[in-house]
């Protein structure tokens, strides 16, 4: 499958995924990952319904996984908001959701002690620029005094020891890509010129290495064609690394930090 949800539950050292799409199949079920095998889950309650392209993270103070939007059956772009608590879905109901979208990309601000959501899609064509913050009551949206372009598709990681959300690229339309890097540090979005920075691309993976207190970036649709390369960004310059070892081409894919283990896991 692609296009499924990932994120590492801190708590427990697990990665949770979430539903996906195998076309024309979208799936609903729930896995974990230890770190030697992959095990369905059976959660308890009432479950999102089958999605792809959902945005996810897991919200450390509160010791839930968060699921937002995604595409559904129907050609329906979702708003909704659900929680994970490693037993049990469980549908919130904010008075002020986004609107719906998939293809958005969030991450947990521990700083702020909040989910950041960036962009997305509202259908097929459209690309949004907004960003929302999400508290565990409510979803606000910010006005920063600087944003980045719109886009989908794009690559968000949240550095721990900077206290920054990094994004990069994505892409403005079905035929734009983007290779930007822009840094939100709560308050307002600052765009960070780098050089060399890989080329453009969108449905890579960013994750950030808490080892090495690196962003890395691996893979996606670039134009190029399909990537298998791998660069780390420090908060001045990217870096391509040259890896004995790599994944075969690909775009789709998500990446987590195993903070557990100390590794970066690519699905």
């Amino acid at each position: 499958r692609s296009y499924f949800s990932l994120a590492f539950d801190r708590a427990r050292g697990e990665t949770l995924l979430f539903g996906g799409q195998k076309a024309p199949f979208l799936y609903n079920d729930t896995y974990l990952f230890d770190g030697r095998q992959w095990v369905r889950l059976s959660p308890t309650g009432t479950l999102p319904a089958a999605r792809a392209m959902a945005a996810m993270a897991y919200d450390e103070a509160r010791d839930r996984t968060v699921l937002f939007g995604g595409w559904l059956q129907g050609d329906i772009y979702s708003a909704e908001t659900w929680e994970f608590d490693g037993t049990a879905w469980e549908q919130v109901f904010p008075s002020a959701p986004p609107p719906g979208r998939a293809f958005a990309r969030m991450v947990y601000d521990e700083a702020a002690a909040r989910i950041v959501l960036f962009g997305g899609k509202p259908d097929s064509w459209t690309a949004l620029a907004d960003t929302w913050e999400y508290d565990g009551t409510e979803w606000v949206q910010t006005t920063p005094a600087t944003s980045p372009p719109a886009r989908s598709e794009h690559h968000l990681a949240y550095d721990r020891v900077r206290e920054r959300v990094v994004l990069f690229g994505g892409r403005s339309t079905p035929v734009d890509n983007l290779n930007d890097t822009w840094e939100y540090d709560g308050a307002t979005w600052v765009e960070t010129p780098p050089t060399p920075s890989p080329v453009k691309r969108y449905d890579g993976s960013l994750v950030y290495d808490e080892g090495r207190n690196r962003v890395m970036l691996f893979g996606g649709s670039s134009i190029n064609g399909l990537a298998a390369d791998t660069w780390e960004y420090d908060g001045v310059r990217w870096v391509r690394q040259g890896p004995p070892l790599s994944p075969s081409p690909r775009t789709g894919q998500v990446a987590v930090y195993d903070s557990w283990r100390r590794v970066a896991v690519l699905v």
